[in-house]
């Protein structure tokens, strides 16, 4: 595309050597991917700033750059903008043809469940045979490519061309994650939602953004600044997350999880056996002014669900909201949330056998506390707890995590805490610093625990094994620096027992973040 055509959809506030006939094929804040018909986006970020890297893509061969600052030293094309990174996303958008436009979208911001919301909703949007993509935590669909995520958002270039592809295969609906520093970043504002949903607020990725205050802002932004046709969807159970009723910029409505205070509540729910059942609850008519006109009839509608857990109702009546916005029937949300079966790496029974192994994403405090409620619940001999250090997330959630685990620890009988800090198994984006693993001893030293803190994962493995019984339960419990924690655990369970392999490693055989 012509750089005279892309600079249309910003704001230049200044240009320097202007240079209109570039053919542009390639949007980047990466220094090292740019090439002569790339635009260099410089962005000054938290701990590096894009505008010293001009230099380098002068001499890489970039002809063009999108800054906050010109530098006349170089003879390069420059367009100062107010804020690069909002620019970025309207060039992205503007470079792949606005695709949102074309289809629906929600978009799923929480601090805990977004993964598990999005796939819930994913399956009743099948069941009334939409043709869906995905873009989140876990992976990325557009179509029949299905690739493994880098981050719960892409950058925006990366992201519009996600969108791009979905639209070229003909995908009518598409359900997103959108991330808290996506938000922040405006990865995502320049994509069309139909929907969006605020699910549950708590503390995490503080050291990220600097404060529990910007970290909120940043969440809130997706309902503040929603598009006025935007349905806007709030838990209202969530102390914070009313804060907002009546604030939001889009077309609002609200659910419950515990109450009758919502447009949308749960009635008699029953968590007596392994499938929850309850009766959702819409209150009133709901009149949408969408891409089409919505009404939504007041209606009670008989849920029966496939995965155990209080929480697992609080996220089906956020898939409900949802997809009644979309037009959904009653019958097909019915069959969706019976259909779902629950996500990887979520409290995840991987192996059921002499003694269990259960995989945890086990983020943050939230997270956490409803892990180990399930956990205290489960009858087991003796818990072995094999634990990822969380990494680039901050000595605040670091420390927090072995607060809670510390809190819960008269109900779960363990004694020691296998601990690692994943190295060799994680990118940069996750590698842990040492102020976080000194935290985390700092903290793990205030509780009764023995600490064993072997020097690769596979170590950590196979100690976890040698001292495990028949009856007892491996808790792999860690974010990304466990995601392969599962599969090597039970690859040398296979190696113990080859006659057995299909059947042992059958609930690994088609992850994705691992």
């Amino acid at each position: 595309m012509q750089l005279s055509t892309l600079l249309q959809s910003i704001e230049i506030l200044e240009s320097y050597m202007p240079l209109d006939d570039l053919e542009v094929d390639f949007i980047s804040n990466d220094s090292r991917q740019i090439h002569a018909s790339s635009l260099y986006i410089a962005i000054e970020g938290a701990h590096v700033d894009g505008h010293s890297f001009l230099n380098d893509v002068y001499k890489k061969g970039g002809r063009a750059a999108i800054v906050e600052t010109i530098d006349k030293s170089l003879p390069l094309a420059q367009y100062r903008v107010a804020n690069s990174r909002r620019s970025w996303s309207s060039l992205s958008a503007t470079y792949f043809g606005h695709p949102t436009e074309d289809m629906f979208v929600y978009g799923i911001t929480a601090t805990n469940g977004k993964t598990t919301i999005a796939y819930m909703l994913e399956e009743i949007l099948q069941a009334a045979g939409k043709n869906t993509g995905l873009i989140g935590t876990v992976k990325i669909r557009t179509g029949k490519e299905t690739t493994a995520a880098s981050m719960t958002t892409p950058e925006s270039f990366e992201l519009q061309g996600y969108l791009a592809e979905m639209k070229k295969a003909q995908i009518d609906t598409v359900t997103m994650e959108v991330s808290s520093l996506a938000l922040e970043q405006d990865r995502s504002a320049d994509v069309a939602f139909d929907v969006v949903s605020f699910n549950n607020f708590s503390r995490e990725h503080i050291d990220q953004h600097g404060s529990l205050e910007v970290y909120w802002n940043s969440k809130a932004k997706l309902m503040t600044e929603a598009d006025p046709a935007t349905a806007t969807i709030l838990n209202v159970s969530d102390e914070k997350i009313r804060e907002l009723k009546d604030k939001t910029s889009g077309q609002e409505l609200t659910y419950s999880t515990n109450s009758r205070e919502g447009d949308l509540y749960p009635e008699n729910i029953d968590l007596s056996g392994n499938n929850p059942k309850f009766t959702l609850v819409v209150s009133r008519d709901i009149y949408l002014k969408g891409k089409k006109p919505i009404v939504i009839p007041a209606q009670r509608i008989p849920i029966e669900l496939s995965t155990p857990g209080v929480h697992t109702i609080a996220n089906a009546m956020a898939c409900c909201a949802m997809a009644l916005c979309q037009g959904i029937k009653a019958e097909a949300v019915q069959q969706g949330l019976k259909n779902f079966r629950g996500l990887e790496r979520r409290f995840e029974l991987i192996y059921d056998g002499p003694f269990k192994v259960i995989d945890d994403h086990f983020a943050n405090m939230d997270n956490i506390e409803t892990s180990l409620k399930s956990l205290s619940g489960l009858h087991y001999k003796k818990l072995h707890m094999v634990y990822a250090i969380r990494g680039n997330r901050g000595v605040t959630v670091n420390r927090e995590n072995i607060q809670t685990l510390a809190k819960w620890l008269p109900k779960l009988n363990m004694d020691e805490i296998i601990v690692t800090e994943t190295k060799g198994e994680v990118t940069a984006k996750d590698f842990v610093f040492p102020e976080e693993k000194e935290v985390f001893f700092e903290e793990i030293a205030k509780t009764p625990l023995t600490v064993t803190f072997p020097e690769t994962m596979d170590e950590v493995l196979e100690y976890a094994l040698k001292q495990t019984e028949p009856g007892d339960i491996i808790f792999l419990a860690g974010t990304q620096g466990m995601d392969m924690g599962g599969r090597k655990l039970l690859e040398k369970l296979s190696e113990k027992d080859p006659d057995h392999r299909e059947e042992i490693m059958a609930t690994v055989q088609d992850r994705i973040c691992g």
